[in-house]
């Protein structure tokens, strides 16, 4: 038998992990806040870990609470893909698109809608990729990571462009503003493993010998140390693709914006089976047209 974690409780997870409320995840589920709350106590009991950080200003989902979503939630839709198949005849396209894990839960998945609402009868089979390019090229129709790259048997074409900028919470800047590279002095680097040369090049940038700060912080993956600068733990260095979202409402805010870092521009790449093939050249332009409104930074 299979160690499965209470099925119930995964579904309250997953309506709470998307919503950030246990209120609204029992409005979707038409049960109570309190249902939720202890299908969630069951779930972290079971786990043996948090999955939430119970803030007065609300939910927020810890680290493991971040990665068991993110594997919940496709999960949970390829389950639901499978049994709708099963309930009716195919007439749906399904494409199938990996993607890098940063990159798609703060880019991909908040725009995922509007292609939805265009091209409703293509559906999205998104998955996570760990590498730069995998080598099972059966796996998927479209593979969206960093370019301009050159791979035999591969189309490709460029949809985003973005620069690393350093960005901070507003009620973090708010206690200890930052003009110049000095005042960080005051506060938390935020620092990502799989990037660890991000602040050294900043400070390059900037003219600046790397600076004695209050503390630092590294982190396994990007997402986490946006998460954690988006909550004022300290100051992180943000690829402004991925940080839009949080810009425009008013999560984070740039901190000396003239100093950003050159960055690569995202690709798409298809393998040359897909060419000629409408529904994934519908998803590529649609990549272009969505990056193309991407917020302008001046440097």
């Amino acid at each position: 038998m299979r160690a499965l974690p209470p099925l119930n409780s995964i579904k309250a997870f997953d309506a709470a992990a998307r919503h950030l409320s246990f209120t609204k995840a029992g409005d979707e589920l038409c049960v109570t806040h309190g249902a939720i709350s202890r299908q969630i106590q069951v779930l972290e009991q079971w786990l043996g870990t948090a999955l939430f950080l119970r803030l007065p200003r609300g939910l927020q989902l810890t680290a493991d609470g971040m990665r068991f979503h993110t594997e919940v939630n496709a999960m949970l839709n390829s389950l639901a893909s499978v049994a709708d198949q099963i309930r009716r005849p195919q007439t749906t396209r399904i494409i199938r698109v990996q993607s890098l894990p940063t990159f798609t839960m703060r880019w991909l998945i908040p725009r995922l809608p509007d292609f939805q609402r265009r091209y409703p009868d293509v559906e999205i089979r998104l998955s996570i990729a760990a590498d730069a390019m995998p080598p099972r090229v059966n796996d998927f129709e479209v593979f969206l990571t960093g370019g301009p790259e050159s791979h035999h048997g591969f189309r490709s074409g460029r949809f985003l462009d973005e620069q690393r900028i350093a960005v901070a919470a507003p009620e973090l800047l708010l206690r200890s503003s930052i003009q110049q590279p000095s005042d960080l002095k005051q506060h938390v680097l935020l620092h990502t493993s799989s990037l660890p040369a991000l602040w050294s090049n900043w400070f390059s940038a900037v003219g600046s010998q790397t600076i004695e700060c209050r503390s630092e912080l590294t982190f396994e993956h990007l997402y986490l140390s946006i998460q954690a600068a988006v909550n004022a733990v300290g100051v992180a260095i943000g690829p402004t693709a991925l940080v839009a979202d949080d810009i425009n409402e008013g999560r984070l805010q740039y901190v000396m914006p003239q100093y950003a870092l050159p960055a690569r521009s995202y690709f798409w790449y298809c393998p040359e089976r897909t060419k000629g093939d409408a529904a994934v050249e519908a998803f590529c332009a649609w990549l272009v047209d969505v990056g193309n409104t991407g917020p302008v930074v001046a440097s």
